[in-house]
């Protein structure tokens, strides 16, 4: 009887959102959003932000057409409002994943997202790379689309030398998102393996001391030479030459794990292994071999680039001081190094009849 005497809840100010009026909340949310008045706009955003922490909000948002209104506040010229819609974007294809990024490319978000990465501002520049990384990995839709733009990819990379290091290190996660698991990766790897591109991506691994910006490079690297048709191009680039100093034990593992998977493909070639004798792989691989255990994907691209390598004569010749290491290999309690080992070894005892 207590409770039936009170009288109904007071209504709301227009401008007031709250958890008792969940039903209202989204629709209100939503059209905030498209108030003229910038203050209001911010808060219905950080409201929106809240709300976004919740799956079955995520979903209800999306049903009032959040998606396309978050679109349209990519257009204001204010960036604190860019900020946040991007990082509510961000949030959407986090909880959503691929429905999330079909939902932007039908309302033409990306398209505005790539037109941010030029923002004056940073907060701006780091939120969108961070959306587009994102989408890329969830949907092939986003990567074909951002693949298409003509020159997107090149005019990006060859602007990283006159970027900040944090946009310097995105831009490179971000190419590198747009090329992996690429249905037409063939297609936009050679488009990008051109003379100036790998000129400054050797300049970048050669000059810089920051440990993230050289693993993003070292990454990009391994990715463009996987395409076949440009391991030649790679090599006349000089490349070879400055992975093969990467294998070092001081290089942290990501570096190196790279750095020896892009000599397993360009060493695939005959021209590959020619050159990474005469920079001395052999040695380098030698060293590898002697990381710790746990370092499995790297043990596993050495012990390739070397039955690559033992395919030449004089590479044979050089890798026989490893046969009792590989034999060791061979009993590893991780499959994968046992098979490389025992190819690798296979490989190093090779000899030509008549000789």
């Amino acid at each position: 009887m207590m409770f039936a005497s009170q009288g109904n809840p007071p209504d709301q100010q227009d401008d007031v959102i709250s958890a008792g009026y969940m039903k209202s909340a989204y629709p209100k949310a939503v059209r905030l959003l498209k108030e003229e008045n910038i203050q209001l706009r911010r808060k219905a955003l950080f409201t929106i932000s809240e709300l976004l922490t919740n799956g079955t909000s995520c979903v209800q948002l999306i049903e009032e057409g959040l998606i396309g209104v978050l679109s349209e506040c990519l257009d204001c010229h204010d960036d604190i409002v860019q900020e946040r819609a991007v990082n509510d974007l961000n949030m959407i294809v986090n909880i959503v994943g691929s429905k999330g990024c079909e939902h932007l490319l039908k309302v033409g978000a990306t398209e505005k997202l790539f037109v941010l990465l030029s923002s004056s501002s940073e907060n701006v520049r780091q939120a969108t790379y961070d959306v587009l990384i994102n989408a890329c990995k969830r949907s092939s839709e986003v990567q074909d689309l951002l693949c298409a733009m003509e020159g997107m990819l090149e005019d990006l990379l060859l602007k990283i030398e006159s970027m900040g290091l944090a946009d310097s290190h995105k831009a490179l996660g971000l190419i590198r998102a747009c090329l992996a698991g690429q249905r037409h990766q063939g297609d936009v790897t050679r488009r990008l393996v051109r003379a100036e591109v790998l000129s400054l991506l050797v300049r970048i691994i050669n000059t810089t001391v920051d440990a993230s910006l050289l693993d993003a490079a070292t990454q990009l690297v391994s990715l463009l030479c996987l395409e076949p048709g440009t391991k030649k191009d790679v090599i006349n680039a000089g490349i070879v030459a400055i992975l093969i100093p990467l294998l070092k034990n001081h290089v942290q593992v990501e570096t190196k794990t790279a750095a020896v998977a892009a000599l397993m493909h360009l060493s695939v070639d005959v021209s590959g292994k020619i050159e990474c004798m005469k920079f001395g792989i052999t040695r380098s691989l030698v060293e590898g071999l002697k990381v710790r255990e746990d370092d499995e994907k790297f043990l596993v691209n050495c012990l390739q680039c070397i039955s690559n390598i033992a395919e030449n004569k004089d590479g044979r010749d050089h890798f026989q001081v490893l046969e009792q290491k590989l034999e060791m290999l061979t009993n590893h309690s991780y499959a994968l190094i046992q098979h490389g080992a025992a190819l690798a070894l296979r490989s190093i005892r090779f000899k030509v009849v008549g000789e």
